[in-house]
């Protein structure tokens, strides 16, 4: 169908046309590709740019929704496998499963991508609802693994749209990073091993447990000081309502 802008067909001979490289001069490629998808191809698609701003909005929920679950992913040293304890079973795996069969189910409808970006919003919504109960010292393994499996569904099918990209992770600069923080709290100085992803997880692992003490001890000034010497090296350290977690800080993962 037709671009309405102002309800009027947007064309030539009207005057009323905008540029596609006028459109991302001012707004991201996703967001624009998640505006046009958010409209079925055979209605009329209004255009504006207070809609584009909104879909900017969505996108990028969309976007930290699943960079954020992947950073949680890729700090607990989760590897994305079909089998584990909660591969195929749990409420996060169930999801995923139904997630998937929606999403083809809507693009063997006509190509209907505006009902698959609902799909996806869905179960981004189950996996920051998920997110936020997340703890790497309690969360059992099998559940673990259904939120993992949710999350690379999500990520899976949002590339599918060009809605999604994974971020990078660098564990060598950031264990680089964290280091003094982790040498300054803790008093070690020693190389850990040559790993340097492992040396990461295992510094944040020391660094959130005296932490954790630190707040049953009331020493808040401690405790605040790690947090934010880690936020200040790009990991965010977060409470959970059953111990810790902690992520990779994700910036901004489409070149512009």
């Amino acid at each position: 169908e037709m671009i309405n802008m102002r309800d009027e067909k947007m064309s030539k001979s009207l005057g009323n046309t905008v540029t596609m490289k006028a459109v991302l001069d001012q707004f991201p490629g996703p967001a624009v590709r998640f505006f046009l998808l958010s409209t079925h191809y055979r209605k009329i698609l209004e255009f504006s740019s207070e809609i584009l701003a909104e879909s900017t909005k969505g996108w990028q929920r969309l976007q930290k929704s699943a960079g954020d679950a992947i950073s949680y992913l890729w700090a607990y040293g989760w590897r994305n496998r079909s089998t584990g304890p909660g591969a195929n079973h749990g409420v996060m795996a169930e999801k995923a499963r139904a997630t998937r069969a929606a999403f083809e189910a809507a693009m063997d409808d006509d190509f209907n991508t505006a009902a698959t970006t609902g799909v996806l919003f869905d179960l981004a919504r189950d996996v920051n609802t998920a997110a936020s109960s997340l703890s790497f010292d309690n969360t059992p393994k099998e559940e673990m693994d259904g939120f993992g499996v949710a999350v690379s569904v999500l990520a899976e099918l949002g590339d599918v749209l060009g809605l999604v990209r994974k971020p990078r992770f660098e564990p060598s600069a950031m264990s680089g990073r964290v280091r003094p923080v982790w040498a300054k709290w803790t008093g070690k100085t020693g190389p850990l091993s040559s790993n340097p992803a492992r040396d990461l997880r295992e510094m944040v692992r020391e660094l959130a447990i005296m932490r954790q003490n630190a707040r049953a001890a009331k020493a808040w000034a401690v405790a605040d000081g790690i947090r934010n010497e880690l936020q200040a090296s790009g990991i965010i350290l977060e409470d959970s309502r059953s111990g810790y977690r902690w992520r990779p800080e994700v910036g901004e993962t489409w070149r512009s």
